[in-house]
């Protein structure tokens, strides 16, 4: 099941905690919101695995916030 397919319900602060605790726990170097996987990929020891799954609309808004979040723009892919 897609993680919080409710996004106007929630806020996206647990569902990137959860991300992240879960790229830790699985000893990834990298995180990747890829546009037409379902799920996020995790780098682990230079390997490419499926980590969490999202439904399309919240990995847009999941990208836009961690954009801001790091101060870049947007607006740009």
């Amino acid at each position: 099941m897609p993680l919080a397919s409710r996004t106007n319900m929630i806020s996206l602060d647990p569902v990137i905690e959860k991300i992240f605790n879960e790229a830790l726990n699985a000893g990834a170097s990298d995180i990747h919101f890829e546009p037409q996987a379902k799920n996020v990929r995790l780098r682990i020891h230079g390997q490419m695995c499926d980590g969490p799954r999202l439904d399309a609309g919240l990995r847009d808004q999941l990208v836009a916030k961690l954009k801001l979040m790091a101060r870049l723009d947007a607006t740009q892919s």
